[in-house]
């Protein structure tokens, strides 16, 4: 039976995914929440698996705020009233 990993922002284990890069680690690199998009890994400043988790997760970043600004100008450009307040970097 696998370990249950919790989000250590919103405590959810049901929707968290470990994510495996090919070719940098033998298992999981790094955990992604789908319930609050928090992303972390384990590793610690002197590991050079630190430095591939970081440079993987900045691009993951990256990607989810492309994602959401695309969303927020197409539901600008459907004319849909939206909250003022929320900017699209609230989506990520």
């Amino acid at each position: 039976m696998a370990a249950v990993t919790k989000c250590p922002s919103c405590r959810s284990s049901d929707n968290v995914a470990g994510v495996i890069e090919r070719g940098i680690h033998d298992g999981v690199l790094y955990w992604e929440c789908m319930t609050c998009v928090k992303v972390w890994h384990r590793w610690q400043p002197p590991d050079r698996l630190y430095f591939a988790a970081h440079e993987h997760i900045e691009m993951r970043r990256e990607a989810l705020r492309l994602a959401a600004e695309r969303e927020w100008n197409r539901e600008r450009e459907a004319n849909r009233v939206r909250d003022p307040r929320v900017s699209y970097g609230d989506y990520y």
